[in-house]
């Protein structure tokens, strides 16, 4: 696995769950009619969506590497 993807989709998903619970509190004010502020609401919603898309490209991005290092050790396999 790249190690360097790895620590930014660590990085990410840590970036994600703060602004999780920020959206969650925000969701509580808006719900008990305290203030809130929809544009907040809505940045958060579309950083999140970006965070995990971009996970999500990282981790493809490992999982053909770690496939392409699964094909090495098969044909090593085949020349024991």
């Amino acid at each position: 696995m790249n190690t360097a993807n790895a620590g930014l989709w660590i990085n990410a998903l840590d970036r994600a769950e703060n602004l999780m619970d920020e959206y969650a509190n925000a969701v509580t004010a808006y719900h008990s009619y305290e203030g809130y502020d929809s544009r907040r609401l809505l940045a958060i919603c579309e950083e999140v969506a970006d965070l995990l898309s971009k996970i999500a490209g990282w981790l493809q991005d490992d999982a053909r590497e770690i496939r392409g290092t699964a094909e090495f050790w098969r044909s090593q396999l085949r020349h024991d």
